[in-house]
């Protein structure tokens, strides 16, 4: 069974604009609606962002409802282990602030909640104050305050197939990993 879709911005058919379904990770049944407030927060931050405010209208916005065992995201670096529907996890590739979900999980979730059409960009959002995130096959970010920035950044990786490109640490950007 598909997880429930609540639509947050609808500018138009998913066909002629750039669909952002948005993917909770890490929020219990219990934590719903803090879920939705952390959604609501987000995509009005964005959008007050430069390019996005002024192409909003070329954006539809779904949130989709996913549910997981327990709350927050696994800290395996400090032994902290939390089941959760798409397995959320800091500390991927031994980073402390990168975080990682199943790949898989996501697919199938969006994959029988959305039509391809609609998922032009994927979001996870883990509620786990910690800052962290990563972009790749999805841009995944924390709830931490910087979540706006977070998601700027590494939907610039996900959708935008951009490298990081640091004059500091981390080291400068390498073609053998990061997108072409």
């Amino acid at each position: 069974a598909a997880e429930p879709v609540v639509s947050i911005r609808r500018n138009g058919p998913d066909e002629n604009r750039v669909n952002i379904a948005i993917l909770g990770d890490g929020y219990a049944q219990g934590d719903q609606v803090k879920y939705s407030s952390d959604v609501d927060r987000l995509v009005q931050a964005m959008f007050e962002q430069a390019p996005y405010q002024r192409y909003a209208p070329y954006f539809n916005v779904n949130r989709v409802d996913v549910v997981s065992a327990e709350s927050g995201a696994s800290h395996p670096a400090s032994g902290v282990r939390r089941n959760t529907a798409l397995g959320a996890a800091f500390d991927c590739a031994g980073i402390q602030r990168l975080v990682c979900v199943n790949i898989s999980a996501v697919n199938t979730i969006v994959s029988r909640s959305l039509p391809s059409v609609a998922r032009d960009i994927v979001v996870v959002l883990v509620n786990d104050p910690e800052y962290g995130g990563s972009g790749g096959s999805f841009t995944v970010l924390s709830t931490h305050t910087a979540a706006v920035e977070l998601l700027l950044h590494e939907s610039g990786h996900s959708f935008g197939l951009l490298g990081d490109e640091y004059e500091t640490t981390p080291p400068p950007c390498v073609n053998a990993v990061e997108p072409p």
